[in-house]
């Protein structure tokens, strides 16, 4: 069991504003951003196209993956929340991710059925952010992709596991939800781990469906 010393809770590039603070160089509040040139939204647009969306439906960007095992919520529970967001809301869910989860994206896509896209190992981080800034919603699991998200101004919906906010990397609170579950054991890493290392695994197991769709409820209220 490890020992909270932070005494609040600061991303970390704020903290990085401290370190140069008496240089000059101010936070401008303005959040994070990520350009991309036309060619890439057109692309995205064309593949999207080609895939059957229609733009009769707005899109909800789910990342199923993360690069270590233990920041990544349970798959079949990421397939019951992608049922749910097509069967009451209407969404078009696109999977995203990189090459290394394209099996993982593919599958759940299968146990889906209508209504997915799946993206995963197709498009480059330019791509993948045009794809975002079209999304009215991206949830993921505490990854690149969830910061990438943040730079577009979409809401997130991050699930985290074996890390916690104190660490420094989590979205900012404008239009975003974190969801989480407390237990003493968190976090056993600063970056995640290939296994739980007590073997039970509850900082994931815990959180629910449920738990997920109550904050896409405050993410998108009203929309459908």
């Amino acid at each position: 069991m490890g020992i909270n010393l932070y005494k609040t809770i600061s991303p970390v590039f704020l903290r990085y504003f401290e370190a140069v603070k008496k240089a000059g160089i101010k936070h401008d509040h303005l959040g994070t951003e990520v350009f991309y040139p036309a060619a890439d939204e057109n692309f995205l647009k064309e593949k999207l196209a080609r895939e059957g969306y229609g733009h009769k439906s707005s899109i909800v960007v789910l990342c199923p993956g993360a690069k270590h095992a233990t920041k990544q919520w349970l798959p079949e529970r990421f397939i019951e929340v992608a049922k749910k967001l097509i069967a009451e809301k209407k969404y078009t869910i696109c999977l995203a991710g990189g090459r290394e989860e394209m099996q993982l994206c593919e599958d759940i896509k299968k146990a889906v059925g209508h209504g997915v896209i799946n993206l995963a190992g197709s498009l480059s981080l330019l791509q993948s952010a045009a794809l975002l800034k079209m999304a009215k919603l991206c949830v993921v699991n505490d990854s690149g992709l969830m910061h990438l998200a943040q730079s577009q101004k979409t809401p997130v919906l991050a699930i985290f596991g074996s890390t916690t906010k104190e660490l420094g990397f989590f979205p900012l609170k404008e239009n975003s939800v974190v969801v989480e579950y407390p237990i003493s054991c968190r976090p056993c890493s600063h970056i995640g781990r290939e296994k739980c290392p007590k073997g039970h695994f509850k900082c994931m197991n815990e959180i629910q469906i449920e738990d997920v769709m109550e904050g896409v409820g405050k993410l998108l209220p009203n929309q459908s």
